[in-house]
């Protein structure tokens, strides 16, 4: 299997699809991937969905199960089978203890949230799958002392709510911040004046690097020391993340004016 990109024949829009034997569409992900395009999901997100939803079916062939009658014992299977190397996918390589594991928790989990919305989706279609990656949780939660319920619990929304059957706990990094001279010797190493306003906007207002790249003349209004992000369609793909547009601040140095910041390049 392999995840091709293709163009909607209505409007040129960008979306992907799974493909099988014989480069033939594998039908129950070719239809969700292309609710997910009608719906307007990011062409980022239903290529990752599909690289997800690849993933499993790759898992279900290997093992000769069917998608529609899976139980949780094989999702917790394609979580161990996820963790290995892909050379030793196959069962035919043994792995040592010291082996680290191929995909990290977050990449796990990502992809058990893209197969939880795709049994969701199959579950409204008939496929009885829809309690398969989902459970209800009671309302408040355990502790020590009995009932433990959190601040402001009163004007929460106090019916049971959904939860994952299976999640992988995450360790918690913390993001690491570039100091002044390194954030400044990023500028100083770019050539083009084009390559320093990106950096330099991306340092100052802290956009995202698709809206940025998504950026027209007219967004950055120098007067007011702001930038409009305007989702649209882009010839270069860059996309907004939001949904609707916004304005974001900016120095008026970093837009164009003395600071050293925002000067050519010595190179």
């Amino acid at each position: 299997m392999r995840v091709q990109r293709v163009l909607m024949p209505d409007s040129a829009t960008e979306s992907w699809t799974v493909l099988g034997d014989g480069h033939v569409p594998v039908a129950p992900i070719e239809r969700y991937l292309a609710y997910l395009a009608a719906v307007e999901k990011s062409p980022n997100t239903v290529k990752a969905y599909a690289h997800d939803l690849k993933d499993w079916f790759v898992f279900l062939a290997g093992r000769g199960l069917d998608w529609r009658s899976v139980a949780l014992e094989d999702v917790a299977g394609f979580v161990a089978w996820l963790r290995l190397p892909p050379q030793a996918r196959t069962g035919k390589v043994a792995v040592l203890p010291t082996v680290e594991h191929h995909c990290a928790e977050s990449s796990v989990n990502r992809k058990l949230a893209a197969l939880s919305s795709f049994c969701e989706f199959r579950a409204r279609h008939g496929v009885p799958l829809g309690g398969l990656m989902v459970t209800m949780r009671p309302a408040g939660r355990r502790g020590r002392g009995g009932s433990f319920k959190p601040f402001l619990e009163h004007i929460a929304k106090s019916g049971p709510q959904k939860t994952r059957t299976i999640r992988l706990r995450e360790s918690r990094r913390q993001p690491r911040v570039l100091s002044a001279a390194e954030a400044q010797a990023v500028l100083d190493g770019c050539e083009h004046l084009r390559d320093r306003l990106l950096f330099a906007l991306l340092l100052d207002t802290g956009l995202r690097i698709g809206e940025a790249l998504g950026l027209r003349h007219k967004d950055i209004a120098l007067a007011e020391r702001q930038v409009s992000v305007v989702p649209r369609p882009n010839a270069n793909r860059a996309r907004a993340k939001a949904g609707r547009s916004r304005e974001v601040p900016a120095s008026a140095e970093r837009l164009g004016g003395g600071s050293p910041l925002a000067s050519s390049s010595p190179h």
